[in-house]
């Protein structure tokens, strides 16, 4: 996590400024680390000694990246630290896709949200994760974000087994099947940039 773009704010304009051309407004991607970014049943089954993306991911995270802005956040859990959260980061080489000013760690999810969503206001935010719990949070604080829950994980094996009220607004398997959706959803809910 320590190597940072050589002009950080040039990049971050870069790709506001792509944002805004392409679908007249930023697009951004918050997502989860764990069971979205990271096979964490994988880690801790191998005593946190392999920290691996998913194998059917490959290649979706530069889809959606080019597609918008690559955000990142997560918390704490009971048996981790934010170095730990850090350590898996640095391993997948998330830093080719996200600026260090884009991650968020904290000790309760659902307690950022709203600053999240302050953060990226006047964008079209799309959140990324697998418990559902967090995505209901994020409709109740905007109704505007695009809730995507990647069902997946010992999370998503709980929700599947009781009936849910809250529905999120996209489902997918993979970081893949939201790559290809994504494109889609943008078109349907940015208007057109206006040209002069």
């Amino acid at each position: 996590m320590k190597e940072k773009p050589l002009d950080k704010d040039k990049d971050k304009d870069k790709d506001k400024d792509k944002g805004e051309i392409l679908m007249g407004r930023p697009v951004y991607f918050v997502l989860d680390i764990d069971r979205v970014l990271i096979d964490t049943e994988r880690v801790y089954r191998t005593n946190r000694t392999e920290i691996a993306p998913y194998p059917e991911d490959e290649g979706a995270l530069d889809k959606l990246k080019s597609l918008g802005t690559l955000c990142v956040f997560s918390e704490v859990t009971v048996n981790g630290s934010r170095e730990f959260q850090e350590l898996k980061l640095e391993r997948i080489g998330i830093n080719k896709y996200v600026l260090e000013d884009d991650v968020h760690i904290s000790n309760d999810k659902i307690a950022q949200l709203s600053e999240i969503f302050k953060r990226y206001k006047g964008g079209l935010v799309f959140l990324v994760d697998d418990r559902i719990d967090v995505l209901e949070a994020a409709k109740r604080i905007d109704d505007q974000v695009i809730t995507v829950w990647v069902q997946r994980g010992m999370h998503a094996e709980v929700a599947m087994e009781k009936p849910q009220a809250f529905k999120p607004d996209v489902t997918v398997f993979n970081l893949n099947g939201l790559a290809i959706m994504a494109p889609g959803i943008i078109a349907e809910k940015t208007p057109a940039p206006v040209l002069k």
